[in-house]
């Protein structure tokens, strides 16, 4: 999270940001048909039906496989986002399939074939966005990258009637109360631990440079000023993985939104990989 990291990082997405964006779009679309909450979710905790626990098991499913698929974090130049996309797709596509062959319950049957509509949609724009991502087609990217997030927001809204709280990307009330709490403790905390606790290994190895990547983790959380106070919100994901923002006061971001993707190891959400909002 140094702040030569931060900007030569920033620079790469600039110049690259219509792929990139395009690409982070893929990956949204993936999540809102299997995880990535938005706006109008319910967040009760009532009992899900075996249809929904079905459905939902299949999105929390394929959330872990895009775990591993991401696992670079976000994509920081035109290779990673082809990587990525040439990995996305497929999972989705797989999903899909796993989606179609449910039954579900004759009251939901007609809400549910429009969510697999708009599912097929979005795969079908994803493989025209990898196309493009490959031919270097960055106006076509752009514009396919707006479509497929208009798509997620749709699927995130039909999930969400059916009840499927994993494939809308509802988290647990818990799981949200530990990811806020690990952001605001890493913005707003000076504290060394926080390298050894709070993040992944791959993105201290990003980030660190040459040497011991937790100690020169240590070392800068040593020098630089902690924020005031840190708001974290949209805190989205399912299973292993989420996204979540946030807008520190003070500190080196001070009043800068930031988005940060996360992974869960064992019982421990860590933070795998942040952005500032004016790097894509």
């Amino acid at each position: 999270m140094d702040s030569r990291s931060a900007g030569t990082v920033g620079r790469i997405r600039r110049a690259l940001s219509s792929p990139v964006a395009a690409c982070l779009a893929l990956v949204a679309a993936l999540v809102a048909g299997c995880g990535g909450g938005g706006a109008g979710v319910s967040t009760d905790d009532s009992t899900p039906s075996d249809f929904a626990i079905q459905a939902d098991g299949l999105c929390v499913e394929a959330q872990a496989q895009l775990t591993g698929a991401t696992e670079i974090g976000f994509p920081a130049d035109r290779r990673q986002a082809l990587e990525l996309a040439e990995k996305v797709v497929p999972i989705q596509a797989d999903l899909l399939v796993e989606l179609d062959s449910i039954d579900p319950p004759d009251d939901q049957r007609g809400e549910w074939q429009r969510f697999l509509r708009v599912r097929r949609e979005t795969l079908s724009l994803n493989r025209e966005l990898a196309i493009a991502l490959e031919n270097e087609r960055d106006d076509a990217a752009r514009e396919l990258g707006a479509q497929v997030e208009e798509l997620g927001d749709r699927s995130r809204a039909l999930a969400s009637a059916l009840g499927l709280r994993g494939c809308a990307g509802v988290l647990p009330r818990a799981a949200r109360a530990d990811i806020e709490a690990v952001i605001t403790r890493v913005e707003t905390v000076a504290d060394p631990l926080v390298c050894a606790e709070a993040f992944t290994e791959s993105y201290l190895e990003r980030f660190a440079g040459r040497g011991n990547p937790v100690a020169a983790c240590v070392r800068r959380f040593s020098r630089v000023a902690p924020a005031l106070a840190s708001v974290v919100e949209s805190v989205r994901g399912t299973g292993p993985a989420a996204t979540a923002r946030s807008i520190p006061t003070g500190g080196e971001y001070d009043g800068e939104w930031l988005t940060y993707s996360l992974v869960k190891l064992g019982s421990s959400w860590r933070i795998n990989g942040m952005r500032r909002d004016d790097d894509r």
